[in-house]
């Protein structure tokens, strides 16, 4: 028997060594030949989409559609949803914590050189259960950290899915002005004919220099907008109306008690309530913890001839306290105190945000101010310079022109930024949400 047993044994060491040898071949083999596949596929994906983006026509995108489907399909705003769903999660995890739970185990009692003559009597069934009991303390401060976590994520969704819709927004005025500077390169086009041989030259590289710009306009706009949308290869036309967004007649009234940045604040104050939490955990570290416990009877075993029957008196309920001590520390002084640090520095830190996003706002409101005289100053300037009752002079006439046509820049360009300064109000608006 010993001599048989040798043998197995010398047998199966050398199978061993020569899989283990063998074993780096095999891996490098294996994954080198998965890696060309994919890398095949992905070169397989890479000519199907190129092919798709030179051939396939334009498909028009309302704001409302828009935004339904950046919401379904945005990559960034889907990876913050599953963060919210993660953290409502935490509450139910904690709870089916306490559920008590079944395992079971055998045991085999015959040895290694009498395995194949294995029996029922050899074998050894048992199933036994264990009941969770936290801590209460602990508990109750575990379920109101993830009750903060939860508002705190809820809220950090809510900023995300406005910039989501923000973005949007942004992209559908570019495309608005990339329609309409398209739109002046075809009337510059028409009107080539009626040029002058010594003005025709100029317009001529003018127009072809604007067409170059546009088409790479257009391109970077399909790209941005496919990554917006998560639809690779799709050609958009971002069409129709879109909400009309202006702080023009409320740009005195943006408050915290109208509506304005409530969810800043909001954010804020979990911040500060986190803040007194670790304070509060750093006190109770003094304290002994509390551990609980419950010993239960075995449920079943194969080898007793009693069924399991519940029995009050076969659960005893146990109690004790424990305290770890660390000499160079006794009473959790230097815990407590850097706790305090962190608070104080965490609370002056909020301050000294508030007083910069005070600042910013005040900045902007007196900004948004000035920009609306001046667009108001240049409109009455073209208005009056239109209606002037003037001597038809040629040279008169052309400055008139040159005039009007700079007023009419400087009005577009005022637009711009008024319209930029709208879309950073926007966000932090709760009353447009």
């Amino acid at each position: 028997m010993v001599s048989s047993l040798s043998k197995s044994l010398r047998c199966t060491t050398a199978l061993s060594c020569i899989f283990l040898f063998s074993l780096p071949a095999c891996v490098d083999s294996r994954l080198s030949e998965r890696l060309n596949a994919h890398q095949l596929d992905q070169q397989a994906a890479h000519a199907d989409l190129k092919s798709k983006v030179f051939s396939q026509d334009y498909t028009s995108l309302r704001w409302n559609e828009a935004v339904k489907m950046a919401q379904e399909r945005n990559l960034n705003y889907k990876s913050q949803q599953f963060s919210y769903y993660q953290t409502t999660q935490r509450r139910s995890k904690l709870w089916k914590g306490l559920v008590p739970r079944v395992f079971t185990y055998v045991n085999i009692s015959s040895s290694i050189d009498e395995i194949a003559d294995i029996t029922s009597d050899d074998l050894s069934l048992n199933i036994a259960s264990s009941l969770n009991i936290p801590n209460p303390v602990q508990f109750y401060s575990q379920l109101y950290s993830i009750a903060l976590l939860e508002i705190q994520s809820k809220h950090q969704l809510e900023i995300q899915r406005r910039q989501l819709v923000i973005q949007l927004y942004s992209l559908f005025i570019q495309h608005q002005e990339l329609e309409r500077r398209t739109q002046e390169l075809i009337e510059l086009g028409k009107s080539l004919e009626s040029l002058s041989p010594n003005k025709l030259i100029t317009a001529i590289e003018t127009l072809e220099a604007g067409k170059t710009q546009v088409i790479n306009a257009r391109e970077r706009l399909r790209v941005s907008t496919n990554s917006m949308l998560n639809t690779p290869g799709k050609n958009w036309k971002l069409t129709g109306a879109i909400p009309k967004i202006s702080y023009e007649k409320k740009i005195d009234k943006l408050s915290f008690k109208n509506g304005y940045g409530l969810i800043g604040l909001k954010l804020q104050a979990i911040q500060i309530e986190g803040i007194l939490i670790s304070k509060l955990d750093a006190q109770i570290s003094r304290l002994p913890s509390i551990s609980v416990g419950m010993t239960s009877p075995q449920l079943y075993s194969n080898n007793s001839e009693q069924n399991f029957q519940f029995n009050a008196a076969d659960y005893e309920l146990f109690t004790g306290l424990s305290k770890s001590i660390d000499l160079t520390d006794i009473f959790s002084t230097e815990n407590i105190r850097n706790a305090n640090f962190r608070a104080k520095t965490s609370r002056d830190q909020l301050l000294l945000s508030m007083e910069s996003e005070i600042s910013r706002l005040e900045s902007t409101k007196a900004l948004y101010k000035r920009l609306i005289q001046r667009r108001e100053t240049i409109r009455k300037q073209v208005n009056t310079g239109l209606s002037a009752d003037t001597v038809a002079l040629p040279a008169l006439v052309s400055q008139q022109i040159r005039t009007y046509q700079s007023a009419q820049k400087e009005l577009e360009s005022l637009e711009k930024q008024i319209t930029q300064l709208d879309i950073q109000l926007w966000v932090w608006d709760d009353t447009k949400w």
